[in-house]
């Protein structure tokens, strides 16, 4: 399935999940894309999948599509139906929480988006759309509080792989906060060898390894990068 007809397929089911009515709140339920997906329509590409999330309660969602696939992962409910044979793994929010809640815990503004399928009403708490017209990677105010801490190296390495693969440069905060990241964990970026594995790869494969490598340097963790994932060699 191509992604133009993975894309209707996933506005079919958002036209069923809108027609019913939460039974929780008395609001007609949504259904969004989030993350990479919207950024990329933003910037005229076509998504390589769709990450959903429906407002709709997880039981009823799972009964609508008649599945019993359903698996916990932290604050989200992912519920997994199959159309014409392909699995559409949805995000069901817990209780008490809304899309903004979920996006706040975003790494990056420019992923903090959700689109209402079925409206093209786009949820933007961090002008992630002003970042992407600015052509600049900004961390959301979650990651600039965690990282001076020493905390949250994954997503330093999406930060990495983003810089350098897209080729737009940082904020002045978000070097800062990527500096202070650094400086408080003593140039050890402790990302596990799954981890790296994943971000190099995409570094790798748009080979701009030597954009990351100069930018590890710049950040002050470059040391610890190439005696821990590069053999000591560049």
């Amino acid at each position: 399935m191509s992604s133009e007809q993975a894309y209707e397929v996933v506005k079919d089911m958002a036209k069923k999940v809108s027609e019913h009515i939460n039974e929780l709140t008395g609001e007609p339920d949504k259904l969004y894309i989030l993350g990479g997906a919207v950024r990329d329509e933003l910037m005229g590409k076509t998504p390589n999948d769709y990450d959903l999330l429906t407002t709709m309660y997880y039981k009823e969602y799972a009964k609508l599509f008649d599945t019993d696939d359903i698996r916990f992962r932290g604050p989200r409910i992912i519920v997994v139906p199959v159309i014409d044979g392909e699995q559409y793994e949805t995000g069901c929010l817990a209780k008490g929480m809304d899309v903004e809640d979920l996006l706040y815990k975003s790494d990056l503004t420019m992923g903090a988006l959700a689109k209402d399928v079925l409206t093209g009403e786009i949820v933007d708490p961090f002008d992630g759309i002003g970042d992407i017209n600015r052509k600049v990677i900004n961390l959301t105010e979650l990651m600039k509080n965690e990282m001076p801490k020493g905390k949250q190296p994954g997503p330093v390495m999406r930060c990495v792989r983003f810089i350098s693969t897209f080729g737009w440069p940082p904020t002045k905060d978000t070097m800062e906060t990527l500096k202070a990241f650094a400086k408080a964990t003593k140039g050890k970026l402790n990302v596990s060898q799954n981890e790296w594995n994943k971000e190099w790869g995409k570094i790798c494969k748009k080979g701009v390894q030597q954009d990351a490598i100069k930018l590890f340097k710049e950040i002050g963790l470059y040391d610890d990068v190439k005696a821990r994932f590069l053999d000591g060699k560049e």
